[in-house]
């Protein structure tokens, strides 16, 4: 029996085909990826993140997806003291930009090529 050219599981072997989606501990997306490969049955996705949340292997491996906190860069004293430079391309054309961390002053060169950095 099919639904969507996945396979409709019958109850007695949901359990089994879990632990085979779930081989790996790949995580919640992927297991669900796996399974809407090959499988189905009513309520898939939900048996599938209980599997997931009870798993102790995948709740103390998974990775964080916490943001780290800004750092603000500490404003020089004065002008000149100190500099970011970026190289970037606009149309196929390379420029060298440079912004004063104190004044904020922007200046944008355009360079002929990137070599042209390294060779003066």
């Amino acid at each position: 029996l099919l639904y969507d050219d996945r396979i409709v599981v019958p109850e007695l072997l949901r359990k089994q085909v879990l632990s085979q989606i779930h081989e790996g501990h790949q995580g919640l997306t992927k297991c669900r990826l796996r399974a809407n490969l090959s499988v189905w049955w009513p309520g898939i996705g939900r048996h599938i993140t209980e599997v997931v949340k009870s798993c102790r292997f995948c709740q103390e491996n998974k990775s964080s997806q916490r943001k780290e906190p800004l750092m603000p860069t500490p404003l020089p004293d004065g002008p000149g003291q100190k500099l970011a430079a970026d190289i970037c391309d606009h149309d196929g054309k390379h420029y060298l930009v440079v912004v004063d961390n104190f004044s904020r002053d922007i200046e944008i060169v355009h360079l002929r090529s990137v070599e042209q950095i390294f060779s003066s």
